[in-house]
């Protein structure tokens, strides 16, 4: 009903009205003990505007509580959890999502004793102190991590998001803060970061090995050209005795020949002059 109603003026109602009226005319009998057509056409035309307009307004009214509450839902029941701090430090404004993280209770918002420092891990005091100065001087959306803790003691990192947020005299005096737990996203990165140390650690070492097995393996080819190279002057000085012994040996071969021929000269000279051998052959 509101759909259809909507963006219509007053000369709309008014014709609406007048149908109205025509469908369902006075009695010309009251008219005339009235004596008043006029006056009380106007006034019905006028009471028919008046009615369409309270028509229109209720629905108005309902549409806008039924997205009043929607939105409430979207805003408590939001993954993220969500917060208005104030320029005090103070949290005025707080969803369910963010009152678990924070391990509020339904009525701590209203005793205005919160403030948002209480709830930042004492660890990381200073980074907050530092990201504050400069929270309220400007519009611009502002991001920072910290480690906030609960009324239970337990604690999670945190990425606050932080968008300005003005009063009804269009100040600038508090921020809608977005609260995300990444408390697992900064654990696998940890975990990544470790092993990541751990690949280049392995790698380093192994390039250690295999630069120190490089160097281990030009020192034995070295060796080994060294030794193959005294190897061909051994077996070309063993080869030179071997030539200098065949030499030596081909001539003591031939001493030993001209020797038994000489004995066998000998010989046959005493046996001329008939004198006895002097070299008997030894036996076998």
């Amino acid at each position: 009903m509101a759909d259809k109603n909507k963006g219509r003026t007053s000369d709309d109602l008014r014709a609406m009205a007048y149908d109205v009226v025509i469908k369902n005319p006075p009695s010309e009998t009251d008219l005339k003990v009235m004596g008043l057509e006029k006056l009380v056409h106007e006034l019905q035309l006028h009471q028919i505007e008046l009615e369409i307009q309270n028509e229109e307004l209720n629905n108005v009214q309902r549409e806008l509580a039924m997205s009043r509450d929607q939105y409430t839902k979207l805003y408590d029941f939001a993954p993220v959890g969500y917060l208005t701090l104030c320029r005090d430090n103070s949290i005025i404004k707080a969803n369910i999502t963010a009152m678990k993280m924070l391990g509020l209770k339904t009525g701590d918002i209203d005793t205005g004793r919160l403030v948002f420092p209480r709830y930042v891990a004492h660890e990381w005091q200073d980074n907050w102190i530092r990201f504050r100065r400069n929270l309220f001087t400007s519009r611009e959306k502002q991001s920072c991590e910290l480690k906030l803790k609960s009324t239970d003691t337990s604690s999670f990192i945190a990425l606050l998001n932080f968008i300005a947020i003005d009063n009804e005299l269009g100040e600038f005096d508090c921020c809608l803060v977005a609260i995300m737990d990444i408390s697992e996203r900064k654990r696998m990165e940890e975990e990544l970061e470790m092993y990541r140390q751990s690949l280049e650690s392995l790698v380093s070492l192994r390039t250690s090995e295999f630069e120190n097995a490089k160097i281990q393996i030009e020192k034995d080819i070295i060796e080994r050209k060294l030794i193959e190279e005294n190897n061909i002057k051994i077996a070309e000085d063993l080869r030179q005795r071997n030539a200098q012994l065949k030499f030596f040996n081909s001539k003591l071969v031939e001493r030993e020949r001209r020797i038994i021929e000489m004995k066998k000269e000998v010989n046959e000279l005493c046996i001329k002059v008939g004198e006895p051998i002097r070299y008997v052959k030894p036996p076998q």
